[in-house]
């Protein structure tokens, strides 16, 4: 009888430690987890779930809160949300709502030789907008280079109300780059089989295509840094890199009708473009030099800052002008692969010497966005990634005083 006994208890504590042993695997739990606490004072994280969060796109609503839209894989449900979180206009979190677009199924969970973890669809925020009291999405799913676009419609109460798929073949092309306003949102993308850059304008209200204009582009290296459009949404300005040669490319729409219209010097990347007021601004990084430039006359532009940071490895991903002054959101990537910081410079009166504002931690710092906020402070959205035991990732929000 009491081997009987043992046995049993033997097979229960065994099953047990399997059972603990297939969900540490799968991340569902975990033992010696990194600590979710931040590791700077100065960084605060608005995702409430635990789990892997993917930035996609924020906007700054009239009374000045910021709503961002990410995409999320929580790790006890083992299922794909779009995540939704609002900011009061200080910066302050007030409320994380969850919309699950697609589940995985058992066989997606399980590991076996016969399935490529790639092949798992894959969520993409591409663009986030509000238009007569209703939030529109621009949602990528991929499987492989199959993409296949959705507009997500939400109410007023941030309720999904509808989903629809865009009539865009996109199999076999990468790097999509998207940009939403008013009733628009402009894509860019790579069609690698065609060689073509491409850069479709679709109505988000409808899902209808208003063009699809074409590139021919040669380089094996090529790709898309940012896109904007004026206030009109007649002209879309897009930057791309060339990663052999090292330089980029300028190229702007009008009339449906793309062109190049310069490349910058060898060893130059162009990676920020965005309309402030009436102007475009560009960030054009050329060796260890930081350049801004304004670029609403395509013949002449007029640099504005010419500036050599003490850090080298940097790379710019967003301006803004608050009282006058320009501010530059920088991926600061040390030497380390598991050091990344983020540095915001501002650049008031011309001479005048530059003002750091640094988001330092123990972890991968990852810069987003930058957004004004109320009473002279600006928001930074960030990401910050562990590469120990447990590791999670999750997204931030700092504030800082103008």
């Amino acid at each position: 009888m009491k081997k009987i006994v043992l046995i049993v208890l033997g097979v229960i504590i065994g099953f047990v430690l399997l059972v603990i042993a297939v969900m540490q695997i799968r991340g569902w739990i975990y033992i010696n987890q990194d600590n979710p606490e931040p590791s700077n004072k100065n960084i605060t994280f608005i995702g409430k779930s635990r789990g892997f969060y993917v930035y996609g796109k924020s906007f700054q609503q009239f009374d000045g809160s910021i709503i961002t839209a990410s995409t999320l894989n929580d790790i006890f449900t083992d299922r794909d949300y779009i995540s939704l979180i609002k900011l009061s206009s200080k910066g302050i979190f007030e409320w994380e709502k969850k919309i699950q677009f697609a589940s995985k199924n058992i066989w997606t969970m399980m590991q076996s030789p016969f399935k490529s973890e790639i092949s798992a669809p894959h969520l993409e925020i591409l663009g986030i907008n509000l238009q007569n009291d209703k939030y529109y999405l621009l949602l990528n799913r991929t499987n492989n280079l199959d993409n296949q676009l959705y507009i997500l419609t939400l109410n007023s109460k941030y309720q999904l109300i509808n989903t629809q798929k865009i009539k865009l073949e996109l199999e076999n092309c990468t790097n999509l780059t998207a940009f939403m306003q008013n009733s628009f949102a402009h894509l860019c993308y790579l069609d690698e089989t065609n060689k073509m850059l491409c850069q479709a304008k679709i109505n988000i209200t409808d899902g209808k295509i208003i063009h699809n204009a074409m590139l021919f582009y040669q380089q094996k290296g090529l790709y898309i840094n940012a896109i904007a459009a004026d206030k009109a949404d007649t002209t879309a300005s897009i930057s791309a890199y060339d990663k052999r040669k090292g330089c980029s490319f300028y190229m702007y729409l009008k009339s449906s009708d793309l062109k190049e219209y310069f490349r910058t010097e060898p060893t130059s990347e162009f990676t920020v473009l965005k309309y402030i007021g009436d102007k475009l601004y560009g960030i054009v990084k050329e060796d260890s030099l930081l350049e801004i430039v304004d670029m609403t006359s395509l013949r002449k532009p007029l640099i504005v800052v010419n500036d050599r940071p003490a850090f080298q490895n940097f790379r710019a991903k967003d301006i803004q002008i608050m009282n006058g002054n320009i501010y530059v959101l920088l991926q600061v990537e040390n030497s380390k692969q598991t050091d990344w910081d983020i540095v915001v410079r501002r650049f008031a009166a011309p001479g005048e010497k530059p003002k750091d504002y640094l988001i330092q931690g123990k972890r991968l710092e990852m810069a987003c966005e930058i957004f004004p906020t109320a009473d002279k402070h600006f928001l930074v959205l960030g990401q910050s990634f562990s590469l120990r035991k447990g590791k999670l990732l999750k997204i931030f929000a700092t504030v800082f005083e103008q």
